[in-house]
């Protein structure tokens, strides 16, 4: 049960609640911070973070509340005024649900691309900015090396970013690798594997590339 506050709290402190409403208040709590923070993830902007914060925020007040209210066993109202590790702790909970969530938040953004004047710039997590002399060669291919693994930078799931080794050898990705085709970008510093949004996304910025490269 994700209750700090229940959990370490004394035996007779525990009796004080029913214990099957105080995990329905937890499970529903965190439930809807989840759905907030997939919200907050599908609309990737300032307005969904600050709704995201302000949702948690009297996700918390409303479930201390319940715990307050509802929770508690008929005990005397003294015992009900020092009543407040588990509240305290439902508080801790949320808070660190949040505190991890942010961050998660952004390193799952997309990268930012931008073609200006002579440099190609990625802009995210370990993101670089590139000469586009440097790039001797731009592929568009629907497969991954094989091995990727992480040496400095971000894995989460499908979300790669940063510098990766692979049976190939070193590479910097910046990919989701669900969202098939990438952009293989063969420059003097090294391979560079990059892709967009979606395939119409990674598609245009590929047509970019080739345009500026070659001509």
């Amino acid at each position: 049960m994700l209750i700090a506050g229940y959990n370490t709290a004394s035996k007779e402190e525990k009796e004080k609640y029913d214990k099957e409403k105080l995990s329905r208040a937890a499970g529903v709590m965190l439930l809807f911070v989840t759905i907030a923070y997939i919200l907050m993830a599908y609309y990737h902007n300032l307005y969904a973070i600050i709704g995201f914060v302000f949702f948690v925020g009297i996700d918390i007040v409303v479930a201390g509340v319940y715990v307050r209210k509802k929770c508690q066993k008929t005990i005397s109202e003294e015992e009900k005024k020092g009543s407040s590790h588990v509240i305290i702790g439902i508080c801790f909970t949320a808070f660190f649900v949040l505190l991890v969530s942010i961050p998660l938040y952004f390193y799952s953004r997309p990268p930012v691309y931008r073609i200006s004047g002579k440099t190609f710039s990625i802009s995210t997590e370990y993101g670089k900015t590139v000469n586009l002399s440097d790039i001797k060669r731009v592929q568009l291919k629907n497969d991954l090396p094989k091995g990727l693994k992480k040496v400095l930078g971000i894995n989460m799931g499908t979300i790669l970013k940063g510098h990766f080794t692979s049976k190939n050898g070193d590479l910097t990705v910046y990919i989701n690798t669900a969202h098939p085709p990438f952009i293989f970008l063969s420059t003097t510093s090294g391979l560079i594997i990059i892709n967009d949004r979606t395939k119409t996304d990674t598609q245009s910025l590929y047509n970019q590339l080739e345009t500026k490269i070659n001509h």
